[in-house]
Protein backbone atom coordinates (compact mmCIF):
# COMPACT_ATOMS: atom_id res chain seq x y z
CA UNK A 1 0.00 0.00 0.00
CA UNK A 2 2.69 2.46 1.07
CA UNK A 3 4.54 1.97 -2.39
CA UNK A 4 1.60 2.61 -4.30
CA UNK A 5 0.81 5.81 -2.55
CA UNK A 6 4.40 7.16 -2.80
CA UNK A 7 4.52 5.97 -6.53
CA UNK A 8 1.40 8.01 -7.30
CA UNK A 9 2.72 11.06 -5.21
CA UNK A 10 6.40 10.82 -7.09
CA UNK A 11 4.01 11.16 -10.74
CA UNK A 12 1.53 13.57 -9.12
CA UNK A 13 4.98 15.51 -8.36
CA UNK A 14 6.46 14.97 -11.75
CA UNK A 15 3.11 16.13 -13.35
CA UNK A 16 3.14 19.40 -11.32
CA UNK A 17 6.75 20.27 -12.52
CA UNK A 18 5.85 19.29 -15.52
CA UNK A 19 2.90 21.93 -16.03
CA UNK A 20 5.35 24.95 -14.42
CA UNK A 21 8.20 23.96 -16.60
CA UNK A 22 5.62 24.25 -19.48
CA UNK A 23 3.74 26.89 -18.99
CA UNK A 24 7.21 29.13 -17.73
CA UNK A 25 9.91 27.56 -19.49
CA UNK A 26 12.14 30.16 -18.88
CA UNK A 27 11.21 31.06 -15.15
CA UNK A 28 14.68 30.38 -12.94
CA UNK A 29 12.38 29.11 -10.15
CA UNK A 30 10.91 26.34 -11.71
CA UNK A 31 13.98 25.54 -13.25
CA UNK A 32 15.72 24.99 -10.04
CA UNK A 33 12.97 23.16 -8.38
CA UNK A 34 13.28 20.68 -12.10
CA UNK A 35 16.82 20.33 -11.41
CA UNK A 36 16.25 19.35 -7.60
CA UNK A 37 13.65 16.29 -8.93
CA UNK A 38 15.97 15.46 -11.20
CA UNK A 39 18.80 14.99 -8.55
CA UNK A 40 16.35 13.18 -6.33
CA UNK A 41 15.47 10.63 -9.10
CA UNK A 42 19.68 10.34 -9.99
CA UNK A 43 19.72 11.92 -13.34
CA UNK A 44 22.46 14.46 -12.54
CA UNK A 45 22.77 15.59 -16.01
CA UNK A 46 19.19 16.80 -16.65
CA UNK A 47 20.08 18.40 -12.77
CA UNK A 48 22.94 19.80 -14.48
CA UNK A 49 21.25 20.99 -17.35
CA UNK A 50 18.08 22.66 -14.88
CA UNK A 51 20.49 24.19 -12.36
CA UNK A 52 22.57 25.75 -15.19
CA UNK A 53 19.54 27.23 -17.06
CA UNK A 54 18.53 28.79 -13.96
CA UNK A 55 21.74 30.61 -13.55
CA UNK A 56 21.78 32.24 -17.09
CA UNK A 57 18.06 32.83 -17.11
CA UNK A 58 18.31 34.89 -13.49
CA UNK A 59 20.70 37.70 -15.04
CA UNK A 60 18.95 41.02 -12.39
CA UNK A 61 17.66 38.85 -9.42
CA UNK A 62 15.59 42.02 -7.49
CA UNK A 63 13.24 40.47 -4.99
CA UNK A 64 14.91 38.06 -1.87
CA UNK A 65 13.42 35.20 -3.48
CA UNK A 66 14.56 35.43 -6.75
CA UNK A 67 18.17 36.05 -5.12
CA UNK A 68 17.59 33.21 -2.77
CA UNK A 69 17.03 30.92 -5.45
CA UNK A 70 19.66 32.37 -7.77
CA UNK A 71 22.15 31.65 -4.57
CA UNK A 72 20.61 28.17 -4.36
CA UNK A 73 21.13 27.45 -8.04
CA UNK A 74 24.76 28.32 -8.10
CA UNK A 75 25.67 26.14 -5.10
CA UNK A 76 23.75 23.27 -6.58
CA UNK A 77 25.96 24.39 -9.96
CA UNK A 78 28.91 23.24 -7.98
CA UNK A 79 28.12 20.59 -6.63
CA UNK A 80 27.15 18.81 -9.79
CA UNK A 81 30.43 20.38 -11.08
CA UNK A 82 32.07 18.18 -8.20
CA UNK A 83 30.29 15.33 -8.94
CA UNK A 84 31.49 15.29 -12.76
CA UNK A 85 34.93 16.20 -11.33
CA UNK A 86 34.88 19.81 -13.17
CA UNK A 87 36.77 21.23 -10.22
CA UNK A 88 37.52 24.89 -11.41
CA UNK A 89 33.95 25.34 -12.45
CA UNK A 90 32.93 23.89 -9.25
CA UNK A 91 35.08 26.50 -7.57
CA UNK A 92 33.39 29.15 -9.86
CA UNK A 93 30.32 28.79 -8.88
CA UNK A 94 30.48 28.47 -4.92
CA UNK A 95 32.58 31.49 -4.90
CA UNK A 96 30.02 33.26 -6.96
CA UNK A 97 27.42 32.17 -4.42
CA UNK A 98 29.52 33.16 -1.55
CA UNK A 99 29.36 36.89 -3.48
CA UNK A 100 25.15 37.06 -3.49
CA UNK A 101 25.50 36.11 -0.02
CA UNK A 102 28.42 36.86 1.80
CA UNK A 103 27.04 36.38 5.65
CA UNK A 104 25.88 32.59 4.00
CA UNK A 105 26.90 29.99 6.43
CA UNK A 106 25.99 27.42 3.74
CA UNK A 107 28.19 28.73 0.81
CA UNK A 108 31.31 29.36 2.59
CA UNK A 109 30.82 25.76 4.37
CA UNK A 110 31.02 24.07 0.67
CA UNK A 111 33.46 26.48 -0.72
CA UNK A 112 35.28 25.47 2.40
CA UNK A 113 35.08 21.82 1.80
CA UNK A 114 35.63 21.82 -1.67
CA UNK A 115 39.04 23.68 -0.89
CA UNK A 116 39.88 21.18 1.53
CA UNK A 117 39.05 18.11 0.06
CA UNK A 118 40.48 18.71 -3.80
CA UNK A 119 44.09 19.38 -4.55
CA UNK A 120 44.49 22.69 -6.61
Amino acid sequence: YHWFWLGNWLLTSVFGYLQLVVRHPDDPLHRFEWGSLYMLMGDYVKAKECYHDAVSTQQTHQTRLEMLYMYCSLMMCGVVAVMFERYKEAQTFLERATSIDPPSVEAWTLLGQFRIRIPH
